[in-house]
């Protein structure tokens, strides 16, 4: 299920994309029958995963995956390359709900 792609055509919300993660994980965790590494199941690659995984919003990746990933750090400006890792994303407008990415010890 690529649960992004879902979410960036606007055919899923993110709270219901939440709740068909929470799903998936207690699939992963306890049915047998589900043999699938959560992370395919969604169909997110590692950087997305991982920017979910450090409490990025779903919608904020999804629009990532279609229209480029920052390439600046938001409190720097210093380049910054998401394949290189060393990343974290961090949420720069509450109300908006608007992400960038920063590298990790920046100031």
């Amino acid at each position: 299920m690529d649960i992004l792609k879902k979410i960036y055509d606007e055919k899923l919300s993110s709270d219901d994309a939440i709740d068909l993660i929470d799903d998936a994980r207690v699939l992963y965790n306890k049915d047998k029958d589900f043999s699938g590494n959560l992370m395919d199941y969604l169909e997110m690659d590692n950087y997305e995963y991982t920017a979910y995984a450090w409490g990025c919003t779903l919608d904020t990746i999804a629009k990532w995956r279609y229209e480029g990933w920052p390439t600046h750090d938001c409190k720097t400006g210093e380049k910054i390359n998401y394949k290189e890792y060393g990343w974290l994303p961090i949420c720069i407008d509450e109300e908006s709900e608007t992400y960038g990415l920063t590298i990790i010890g920046s100031k």
